[in-house]
């Protein structure tokens, strides 16, 4: 799908070069205060409305709602530093369908399609239509708690581990259509998406999982009995993590989405995640494939 097509409706940024880009950035790397001005310059030179918003003024709030709110008109947005930045727009962009471009002005960037050599080119071929637009499955998830409920959004991964008191963890996994599937005793449990299967859950042990796949891999954290391994479930079915006691006594842990927002548990609360009706639409240079990003930033091959 192209970037072009997905603007067909409210007008493409490549014919009238007018329309609303929001730009999200980390103002804590040195290389993001040094492009920041270059690219808003860029931006304003094609005629584009420009919305700003520091990582560090995006909030999430207690009801699990993100502040500041954004406007509703948005025909691209960016992120400029790494993964982490391009995680936490993606969860603000997501309810507009906007679709996402990012940067990569951190570490490994395994989400970003342009760094700071080419990202002139690659800018001014998304405001073309000339990008391929991935649709990337993310975790719908709610938190179950004493009779309350939480909603929220994963874009990687949600991880259930051990919390202030790094005891272990008795955790129940079930699924919608199979049932219990296992009793996990160890530090924990991560759910990922095939785009999170090469963060914290391929440090784990999982495997990577190619974006397209409709799955969600769930990978225990050093499990106490060997046999554990990562699953690869279909993602057309819901997925419950239960805290239970361990050993008769209260148990506390913590749930992590995407390493940014988090949550306490205790013995009897849930995280029950299943596929999000909205995919994430993630830019990416139609030059290179998955595998040539695996290859470049995992050292693959000379």
């Amino acid at each position: 799908m192209r970037l072009g097509q997905s603007l067909a409706a409210t007008g493409s940024l490549s014919s009238a070069m007018t329309g609303s880009v929001v730009l999200f950035y980390n103002s804590k790397k040195p290389l993001v205060r040094k492009l920041l001005p270059d690219i808003k310059n860029f931006l304003k030179k094609r005629r584009l409305k420009i919305e700003c918003h520091d990582l560090r003024d995006l909030k999430i709030d207690a009801k699990f709602q993100a502040r500041p709110p954004l406007r509703s008109n948005l025909h691209l947005a960016l992120s400029l530093g790494g993964d982490g930045t391009l995680l936490a727009a993606a969860r603000r962009v997501l309810p507009m369908k906007t679709p996402l471009l990012g940067v990569n002005l951190g570490g490994l960037g395994f989400l970003a399609a342009a760094d700071e050599a080419d990202w002139k080119t690659t800018l001014d071929l998304a405001l073309q239509g000339r990008l391929t637009m991935e649709e990337r499955r993310i975790l719908s998830v709610r938190i179950c708690k004493s009779g309350r409920e939480m909603a929220h959004i994963a874009i990687n991964d949600c991880v259930v581990r051990a919390g202030r008191n790094p005891r272990m963890l008795e955790l129940e996994i079930a699924t919608d259509r199979f049932g219990p599937l296992a009793r996990v005793k160890g530090d924990g449990v991560i759910v990922a998406t095939p785009t999170g299967s090469s963060a914290y859950a391929l440090a784990a042990g999982g495997p990577i999982v190619e974006p397209r796949l409709a799955a969600f891999l769930v990978v225990p954290l050093a499990p106490h009995a060997l046999t554990q391994r990562p699953l690869i479930l279909n993602a057309d079915q819901e997925v419950t993590v239960s805290l239970e006691s361990y050993r008769g006594e209260r148990s506390h842990a913590m749930v992590f989405l995407d390493g940014q927002v988090s949550q306490d548990l205790f013995s009897g609360d849930k995280v029950v995640l299943r596929s999000h009706g909205t995919p994430l639409l993630l830019l990416r240079s139609p030059k290179h494939s998955y595998f040539d990003l695996l290859r470049n930033k995992l050292n693959w091959a000379p």
